[in-house]
């Protein structure tokens, strides 16, 4: 026979408790082996288990009779309540699941209401509603207990207009409590309503209800977000003169608030307060954190070495902090250095730590360790990430190694892991360069019909390589689709649209596209002055040509050598000589040297216009200068000769 004591001491394993207020009958049996027996086989002794044997044995006394006693709803509720003090969430649910498979026991009131809170605390919000319906349905009156779980189980899901509702009957039955108001004040925080939480907060103080420590540090945060450091540092100020106790994340809040706020004096002396005092709740990540970002990097490290005199054991984001302080000021050794205690100690590096690292030796060339370090992380089966292989393909890419780069894209993306928009934009230039224009067209369409975002240079580029592969037709559907997703296109697009409609000989397609450009407001750019009067040049509308010289000139736009050139291009087809020379003059003017090309473009304006005095002398100027004369220049000069052999024969 089990030995008789009474349930406020003798408890089921693994589930009961002695409690605060609520106190069990006095003499009740609570027998898991008479439980389990009644109950059915849903619940077995094992899901007691957890908690070691009593000091006092259980014992059998052959004399003694056995008497078998009746467990009651009362027994369970007593068993589900201390389930819910120890986080038994899953014992306590196959207990319930099998009470309500028999008929000995009924659940009540109080057995619903438990459940209900067992059941938000595992998220089960549909089984919380199932059960809150079976109260009114019993014809049960809810308890206050009862509507406080209820509120939660609505609060928790974020259900505005069930959760308000509950709340009004709660404020209706004179039945409030801190709480139902924190609860309340807490969903408003999470759906951005600060209006209605800030009104609730102070209602709330109105009614002489005391707030939590948790909504005063959400309120305090959500200060801090707007920038209203004064009224967080008075709530600060309140919560302490109305006795509460700031845990963890109100010190670690406020310490950034000081920090945010330029206030970094009052951040290290609330610092020092807590270490006067000693505080178990010093936010040291905080405080690193605090160092770090403030450029004081042998506070931070003083911190860091303040934990380990003190043998504590430092957090793993703190490692990280002082690893990312140190890689962003070139303090390699000292990074390597960190990483070494960290690794040597019971936490090791994950996946941010290796990325800090890797890219830091990235940055700073050192490409061996970098690659020694991500075979480490592959050692240590940890898993890269987006950022990973975002670093990777950057390295390999700048290094002109292709092959490489592409393996490990490909590799992001047999991961499911979607990459920077920067590294899209990189892999597509890396196909243009080795014009790789079919593989370039099949991630556009893959990224396209995925719904994936491209960065505009990416979609610019795929654009270049429809022009630079001669699918103008691809090219021209990409452009209208760019016109009609994006209000602001990259200049860019509009210039290579230009140069396809110039290879087509299309010139109202391109002054549409112009005409377009102006339209949306975006002012052209050297790049599309240059293409359109190239444009015009083939076209031979020289008239249009000089009237965009005469635009340009109103934007104050300066000519660079391309565009020099485009122009002495111009001249020739025109045959203008005064126009060619004014040209000259005037890029002698902004002490712009004419260029080998530009040099061979002037001496056949000048031939063709039978100038051959002013050709020897500009070849002059070009030996003075000690240019060598390529190939475009010897052209010119024999072209020269042959005109004026021509001259000389016909008069």
């Amino acid at each position: 026979m089990w030995s008789i004591r009474p349930l406020s001491t003798h408890f089921c394993p693994s589930v009961c408790r002695p409690r605060g207020p609520w106190t069990p009958p006095s003499y009740r049996y609570c027998n898991t082996t008479i439980i389990t027996e009644k109950l059915g086989n849903q619940i077995t002794a094992s899901d007691f288990s957890a908690i070691p044997p009593y000091n006092t044995p259980m014992t059998e006394d052959p004399e003694e009779e056995t008497e078998e006693p009746e467990i009651t709803t009362g027994d369970i509720n007593a068993l589900l309540k201390g389930a819910a003090e120890e986080k038994q969430f899953v014992s306590a649910s196959l207990l319930f699941e099998s009470m309500q498979t028999r008929n000995e026991l009924t659940p009540n009131l109080e057995t619903y209401t438990i459940m209900i809170f067992l059941y938000n605390q595992q998220k089960a919000y549909k089984k919380a509603e199932d059960l809150w319906k079976s109260i009114l349905e019993n014809g049960y009156e809810p308890t206050q207990e009862a509507y406080e779980n209820i509120l939660a189980t609505y609060t928790a899901q974020l259900d505005l207009a069930k959760a308000e509702g509950y709340f009004r009957t709660i404020q209706d039955k004179q039945i409030m409590s801190p709480s139902s108001y924190g609860r309340m004040f807490t969903m408003y925080m999470k759906l951005r309503r600060y209006d209605e939480a800030e009104s609730l907060f102070n209602e709330m103080k109105k009614r002489g209800l005391k707030p939590g420590i948790a909504s005063y540090t959400q309120l305090i945060n959500f200060y801090e977000s707007r920038g209203e450091y004064a009224k967080a540092e008075a709530s600060f100020g309140e919560l302490l003169r109305e006795g509460l106790k700031p845990d963890h994340v109100t010190y670690s809040s406020m310490i950034k608030l000081y920090v945010k706020s330029s206030q970094v004096e009052k951040a290290e002396a609330l610092f020092t307060i807590l270490k006067k005092e000693g505080s178990d709740i010093i936010p040291y990540a905080t405080v690193v954190s605090m160092y770090a970002k403030s450029g004081k990097l042998e506070e931070a490290r003083s911190v860091f070495n303040e934990l380990l005199e003190q043998g504590m054991q430092p957090a793993r984001n703190i490692y990280n902090m002082l690893i990312d302080m140190y890689s962003k000021h070139d303090r390699i050794s000292d990074a390597e250095e960190i990483f070494s205690q960290l690794e040597e100690s019971e936490l090791y590096g994950n996946i941010v730590t290796y990325n800090t690292m890797i890219d830091m030796y990235y940055k700073a060339k050192l490409f061996e360790k970098a690659e020694a370090l991500y075979s480490q992380l592959l050692e240590r089966n940890i898993r890269p990430d987006a950022i990973t292989y975002n670093i990777m393909i950057n390295m390999y890419y700048r290094r002109e190694l292709f092959t490489k780069a592409e393996f490990f894209f490909r590799a992001s993306l047999a991961d499911g892991l979607v990459c920077d928009p920067h590294v899209y934009t990189l892999i597509f230039e890396m196909y243009q360069r080795l014009s790789w224009y079919d593989k370039a067209e099949e991630l556009f369409k893959d990224i396209s019909s995925s719904g994936g975002y491209l960065d505009p240079v990416a979609v610019a580029t795929m654009l270049s390589i429809y022009k630079e592969s001669k699918q103008y037709e691809k090219a021209e559907a990409l452009f209208h689709r760019i016109l009609k997703e994006d209000s602001q296109p990259r200049t860019i697009i509009y210039g290579i649209m230009i140069y396809i409609y110039d290879k087509q000989g299309s010139v109202d397609k391109a002054e549409g596209v112009y005409k377009d450009m102006l339209e949306r407001g975006i002012r052209p750019n050297i790049v599309i002055y240059n293409t359109l009067i190239t444009l015009y040049t083939h076209a031979r509308d020289f008239q249009k040509a000089k009237d965009l010289l005469v635009s340009m000139d109103k934007q104050r736009i300066r000519p660079n050598p391309i565009f020099y050139t485009t122009l002495f291009k111009m001249h020739k087809a025109a045959k203008d000589c005064r126009a060619a020379e004014a040209t000259l003059r005037k890029m002698r003017k902004e002490k712009q040297n004419p260029t080998p090309t530009m040099y061979a473009l002037m001496i056949d304006i000048y031939a063709m216009n039978h100038k051959f005095l002013d050709a020897d002398t500009l070849y002059k100027e070009v030996r003075e200068r000690g240019m060598q004369t390529d190939r475009m220049i010897t052209t010119s000069l024999a072209n020269m000769a042959k005109l004026r052999n021509t001259k000389q024969i016909n008069e």
